[in-house]
């Protein structure tokens, strides 16, 4: 991964849940996994931004960005990455991939998380 893509810094979060006296999951505040991590994080164009849900009813997400950084294994779909500094976007995990997985000469050298933008 060419380091000079990497112009962005992102924190990785991951929500925190407890159960409630209901049965039910309270969401408490999220908990940083790490910090500061280098990123590259792009726009998808509007032709190639894919659309999550089950009709009528359901909730729909669109994947608008591409979080591209060096190889991490604790990045999964229940994870917030939110840019530091700038302009502080949030954005939530739809999908997290490994290029090269299936390749085994090639070791494993980036995660790319497609994300919705929130708020």
């Amino acid at each position: 991964m060419d380091s000079g893509l990497l112009r962005y810094r992102v924190n990785i979060l991951r929500s925190q849940g407890t159960l409630s006296d209901t049965g039910g999951v309270a969401v408490g505040s999220p908990v940083v996994v790490a910090s500061s991590v280098p990123a590259a994080i792009e726009s998808l164009p509007m032709q190639f931004q894919m659309r999550e849900g089950r009709g009528a009813g359901a909730a729909v997400s669109q994947v608008s960005h591409i979080v591209r950084m060096r190889y991490r294994e604790d990045v999964t779909t229940a994870m917030w990455l939110e840019e530091v500094g700038g302009r502080q976007r949030k954005f939530e995990a739809i999908q997290v991939l490994e290029p090269g997985v299936m390749d085994k000469i090639q070791p494993r050298t980036e995660t790319h998380a497609l994300c919705v933008e929130r708020g």
